[in-house]
């Protein structure tokens, strides 16, 4: 089964701060984020139970390459 996502809006806020910072020092730095940030989502969806669990029903995964990590629960 795949889930879908709704993004927090504290979430997308910081997505749109983060991709602003890569952009402006390269855009392909920027398109590579934003292709990071995709596979972390479909990958969430589409086997939520695969990564960590943290506290609270929270799950974590770590994006590749970069400092951010995608944290979800599952509903």
């Amino acid at each position: 089964m795949v889930y879908a996502y709704i993004i927090d809006p504290v979430a997308a806020n910081e997505y749109e701060e983060a991709f602003t910072w890569y952009e402006k020092r390269s855009a392909t730095a920027a398109d590579k984020f934003v292709i990071a940030v995709h596979d972390a989502i479909v990958a969430a969806c589409n086997n939520p139970k695969r990564y960590r669990s943290t506290f609270k029903n929270l799950r974590e995964l770590s994006l590749k390459k970069y400092p951010f990590n995608l944290i979800y629960r599952i509903i």
